[in-house]
C-alpha cells in the first residue's frame, strides 16, 4: 500500500470515528472537545488491541493548521484597542500565575524527590496554560464575548509570549550548562521586537490593503490576502523562535480594524472547525495510555495542584486588578489547565537526555485530565458568577482597574 493510500484509509478512518464519537458528546450534550480528544485515543497508536491508523505524523501537519487558524479567526474578534484594555491586567495576572505554578510545580518535584532538572522542567510545563484549549472551549460554550473570556485570552498571548523565553531558556540551558542573564534579555528583546513591529507596522497597513481588496468584491482574492498574511506572520514567527499561534494571532489582530474582517471570518470559519478539531484528535493519538496506570497517583497530585494554584493565583489577580469577584472565578477557573506548550518543554529536556523518561508520559496524562476538566470548570464559573455579571460586553472592560 502508497503512502498516498495509507493517509487517504487513516484520514476516512479518523473522520469516521470523529463523526461517531462527537454525535454521541453531542446527543448527550457533553462538550465535543472531549469527543475529538477520545477520537484520538480510540485511533491512536497506543490504544489496544491495534492502531487504527498508520500514518500519525500526517495529524500533526494537520493540527498545526488547526492551530493557526483557530488563533488566526480569534485573533479577527480582538483589535488592538480591544487588547490594549485588557493589556496592564493580562501582563500581570500572567506573571503572578506562572511565577506561583512555577515555584509550586518545583517544590512539587521536590517532594517527589525527583532530580533538579525534573523539577524545573515540571515547573516550567505546569506554568503555561492551553492557548488552543481554552480558546475551543470558550467558543463552543458560547462565552467569548464575556469580560473574564477577554481577560484570560490577554493572559494566554502573555503567557504565550513568556512560554518563548522560557523555552529558549531552558534549550540553552541544557547545551550550554548555563544559563547568563543576557541570553533571557536577547530573547525577550526578540519577542518585544516581533509583536511591536507586526502590531504597529501591521495596523498602519493592513486594513488599508484589505479594505481595498474587498471593494472588488472577489472572495478568493479577499481569503486568499487573509490567509496569505495568517501564514506569512505564522512562518515568520516561527523562523525566529516563536510559536506559529503567536504569528497567527496577531496576523489576525492587525486584520480586525479593516472593515473586511467579518467577512474573513465568515469564509474561514468551516476550514478553522475541521482543522481544530484534528488539532485534539492528534492530543488523544499521541497520549500513550498504557503507561497511564504507572502515573496515576502523581497524576491526580500534579493536576490537583495546577488546578488549584490557576484558580488561585489567575482569580487573585484578576481581583487584584479591580474586577468583581464573579470575573475573577471565571477566569481563575478557566485558566486550570496545561496543554501544547507542556509538551515543548518536557521535549527540549527529552531531546537532550537532561530529564527523566518517565516526565513526558506524566505530563500528558495531567494534560489530559485538566483539558477534560477545562469545558466543566467554565461551565462551574458561570454558575457560581452572579447572573447579571454574564450579559455584559466586552465593551466594559476598562484597562485602568
Amino acid at each position: 500500500m502508497t503512502l498516498e493510500t495509507e493517509v487517504i484509509r487513516d484520514f476516512a478512518v479518523i473522520m469516521a470515528v470523529l463523526a461517531s464519537i462527537t454525535s454521541i458528546f453531542y446527543l448527550l450534550k457533553q462538550p465535543v472537545i472531549l469527543g475529538y480528544i477520545l477520537s484520538g485515543i480510540i485511533v491512536g497508536p497506543y490504544t489496544p488491541p491495534f492502531s487504527l491508523v498508520s500514518q500519525i505524523d500526517f495529524l500533526k501537519v494537520f493540527a498545526e493548521f488547526g492551530v493557526i487558524l483557530l488563533l488566526f479567526v480569534i485573533g479577527l474578534d480582538f483589535p488592538i484597542a480591544k487588547l490594549r484594555s485588557v493589556g496592564r491586567v493580562a501582563v500581570g495576572v500572567a506573571l503572578l500565575e506562572m511565577g506561583l505554578l512555577l515555584v509550586v510545580g518545583y517544590l512539587i518535584g521536590v517532594g517527589f524527590h525527583w532530580s533538579p532538572l525534573d523539577s524545573l522542567f515540571l515547573a516550567a510545563a505546569l506554568s503555561i496554560s492551553s492557548t488552543t484549549i481554552i480558546v475551543k472551549v470558550l467558543e463552543d460554550i458560547g462565552v467569548l464575548h464575556h469580560i473574564s473570556s477577554t481577560i484570560m485570552i490577554g493572559v494566554l498571548i502573555v503567557e504565550d509570549l513568556v512560554a518563548v523565553v522560557i523555552i529558549a531558556s531552558l534549550q540553552s540551558f541544557v547545551s550550554a550548562g548555563q544559563l547568563l542573564p543576557l541570553d533571557i534579555l536577547a530573547i525577550a528583546g526578540k519577542v518585544i521586537l516581533f509583536v511591536g513591529g507586526t502590531l504597529i507596522i501591521g495596523s498602519l497597513l493592513v486594513p488599508k490593503v484589505m479594505d481595498k481588496i474587498v471593494l472588488k468584491r472577489d472572495r478568493q482574492l479577499t481569503i486568499s490576502v487573509a490567509l496569505g498574511i495568517c501564514f506569512g506572520l505564522s512562518a515568520l514567527a516561527n523562523l525566529i523562535g516563536l510559536s506559529v499561534a503567536t504569528g497567527a494571532f496577531l496576523a489576525g489582530v492587525v486584520i480586525a480594524g479593516a472593515r473586511s474582517s467579518s467577512q474573513v471570518i465568515e469564509s474561514i470559519e468551516p476550514l478553522k472547525e475541521l482543522f481544530a478539531a484534528l488539532f485534539f484528535v492528534s492530543v488523544g493519538a499521541l497520549m500513550d495510555v498504557r503507561q497511564i496506570p504507572m502515573f496515576v497517583a502523581p497524576a491526580i497530585v500534579i493536576t490537583l495542584a495546577t488546578v488549584g494554584a490557576k484558580v488561585f493565583g489567575v482569580g487573585f489577580g484578576v481581583k487584584a486588578f479591580g474586577y468583581d469577584a464573579g470575573t475573577a472565578v471565571r477566569s481563575g477557573l478557566g485558566m486550570a489547565q496545561i496543554g501544547e506548550f507542556s509538551f515543548i518543554v518536557v521535549a527540549v529536556g527529552a531531546d537532550a537526555n537532561a530529564i527523566s523518561g518517565f516526565l513526558f508520559p506524566l505530563i500528558g496524562v495531567v494534560v489530559i485530565i485538566t483539558s477534560l476538566l477545562t469545558p466543566y470548570l467554565v461551565k462551574l464559573g458561570i454558575r457560581l458568577a452572579p447572573k447579571d455579571k454574564l450579559s455584559k460586553s466586552v465593551s466594559l472592560v476598562k484597562g485602568g482597574h
